[in-house]
C-alpha cells in the first residue's frame, strides 16, 4: 500500500479514536453529571426557630454501573462553625431518578427547558420558569425556576440538568443550598461540530491533493 494512502488512513483513524468518546458522551439517555468522582459542593445555611446555621455540603458519586445506569454517591455535610463531620453517607440512584443527588435526569431537563412539569414531578411542582439567570459563588448559570406547591424554590442549570440553587421552607424551618464549586460542566457542541467540520474539509482537501501526486 502507498506510504500516503497509508498516512491518509491513519490520520482518519486518530481523529476517530479522538471523536468517538465525545459523541458517545452525548448519548441522551446519559445525563452530563454521570461520571464517576462527580461532584457538587455547595454552602448552606438553615433556619430553625430564629437559630442560624451554616454547614460545607458535598455530593460526590463514586461508583457508576453503565450497564444499567445506576450509579452509588456519598452525601458529606460539615459543621462551619464547628468545623466537623456532621454527615457521611452513601446512597443509590441512577440516571432517571437521580434519588436525593442534586440534579434531574435528561428527561426531566428537556421537559423543564420547554417551561413544562415533568410527569414525575406532577405531584410536587406549582410551576416551571425557563432561561432565569441566577448567580451563585460558583459562577452565573441560566436555569429553569421550579417552584414547588410548597413554597420551596429550586434552580436547574438549563445546560447540565444540576441544582444551583435551592431555597427550602417547611413549617417554620428554611434552607439554603448555593453551588460553591463542581466538576461538572457542559460540553459545547457547537465547537465539536465546527471542529470535526474543519477536520472533514482537511482530510478531503489532503485526499485531493495525495490523487494528484499520484497521477503525476
Amino acid at each position: 500500500m502507498n506510504l500516503k494512502i497509508k498516512t491518509l488512513i491513519i490520520t482518519i483513524l486518530f481523529f476517530g479514536v479522538i471523536f468517538y468518546p465525545i459523541s458517545i458522551s452525548q448519548n441522551l439517555s446519559n445525563p452530563v453529571w454521570g461520571f464517576k468522582n462527580a461532584y457538587l459542593e455547595y454552602n448552606a445555611t438553615t433556619t430553625i426557630l430564629g437559630i442560624m446555621e451554616y454547614y460545607y455540603v458535598r455530593y460526590t458519586i463514586i461508583n457508576i454501573y453503565q450497564n444499567n445506569g445506576s450509579f452509588v454517591y456519598s452525601e458529606n455535610f460539615s459543621s462551619v462553625k464547628y468545623n466537623s463531620l456532621f454527615e457521611n453517607i452513601t446512597f443509590n440512584g441512577n440516571y432517571s431518578n437521580p434519588n436525593g443527588f442534586p440534579a434531574v435526569s435528561p428527561d426531566d431537563l428537556n421537559y423543564l427547558n420547554q417551561g413544562k412539569i415533568p410527569e414525575d414531578m406532577n405531584n410536587s411542582v406549582k410551576s416551571v420558569i425557563s432561561n432565569v439567570q441566577i448567580k451563585v459563588p460558583a459562577g452565573t448559570y441560566d436555569t429553569d425556576k421550579i417552584i414547588k406547591n410548597y413554597g420551596s424554590v429550586e434552580y436547574v442549570d438549563m445546560s447540565t440538568g444540576i441544582i444551583v440553587d435551592e431555597n427550602i421552607t417547611l413549617f417554620g424551618f428554611n434552607a439554603n443550598l448555593k453551588l460553591t464549586n463542581t466538576n461538572i460542566h457542559p460540553i459545547n457542541i457547537e465547537i465539536i461540530y465546527v471542529i470535526i467540520a474543519v477536520l472533514i474539509l482537511l482530510l478531503l482537501v489532503f485526499a485531493v491533493f495525495l490523487r494528484s501526486i499520484k497521477r503525476r
